[in-house]
């Protein structure tokens, strides 16, 4: 926890109202600039996995990749059993 000044919250963290800390945002979440609240990294769609490691200020989506399986909302990407 930081302190922050001017009620600017920097990109990566959020600042709840009301108090003057300056959080890191958790994994699983993303904290835009000026984030009251981290919001929950969206579903990724089928094909690919999402990404949102703590500081995250926007979602990130990867591509699975060959030998690997990501269903719909996937955190991350599973290794394909053997001979698939």
């Amino acid at each position: 926890l930081h302190s922050f000044a001017l009620d600017q919250c920097s990109a990566g963290h959020y600042c709840p109202e009301g108090t003057i800390e300056v959080v890191s945002c958790p994994a699983g979440f993303y904290c835009p600039e000026g984030a009251v609240n981290p919001e929950p990294c969206p579903a990724a769609s089928p094909g690919n996995y999402r990404s949102c490691p703590e500081g995250s200020s926007t979602p990130a989506f990867t591509t699975c990749p060959a030998g690997f399986f990501c269903t719909g909302g996937s955190a991350e990407a599973v290794q394909c059993p053997a001979g698939f």
